[in-house]
Order: structure tokens, then C-alpha cells, then sequence
């Protein structure tokens, strides 16, 4: 499975409001929660599914910021993510 987030700096700077999320596909394994989102792929501990131990989102938007503020000109980030077993 490759799943992709994407972030473009002139977006960041202004943020629109974002539609509802919709499912692309959730599961569990081996004690997490795992939720594949229009915006977001992340997984939480079963057992308290409100805190995520991984957001593709967050790590986006943190090596996101660390690129940008080294960079005068706009700049575009995108991340594969690949998971195996």
C-alpha cells in the first residue's frame, strides 16, 4: 500500500475550510486502530482511539514547515509513505 501526502506552501499560508473527511479505508491490527482518510492516514492504540501515534498529516506539515522556512521562493512537499509486513 502508498499513500501520499501532499503540501503546497501558498496553501499553508491560508488555510480554506476543509470539507468533512470521508473513509477511504480502516482496519485493525495487532492492537492499533488504522484510518485512511481523504485527508489523513493515522494510527492510534486500540485501546484510546482518540490520540494518534502516527498522523501522515502531522509529519507532513512539520517537515513541511522545516523546508519552508529556509525558502524564499514557493515550494511544494509531497511524502510517499509505504508500508509493509
Amino acid at each position: 500500500m502508498l499513500a501520499s501526502a501532499s503540501l503546497n506552501g501558498s496553501a499553508q499560508r491560508t488555510v480554506p475550510p476543509r470539507a468533512a473527511e470521508q473513509v477511504i479505508w480502516s482496519g485493525a491490527s495487532a492492537g492499533y486502530a488504522i484510518q485512511w482518510t481523504t485527508g489523513d492516514l493515522a494510527a492510534r492504540p486500540a485501546s484510546n482511539a482518540t490520540t494518534a501515534i502516527f498522523s501522515g498529516r502531522q509529519l507532513a506539515r512539520k517537515e513541511f514547515a522545516a523546508i519552508e522556512k529556509d525558502s524564499d521562493v514557493h515550494c511544494e512537499y509531497e511524502r510517499p509513505f509505504k508500508f509493509s509486513r
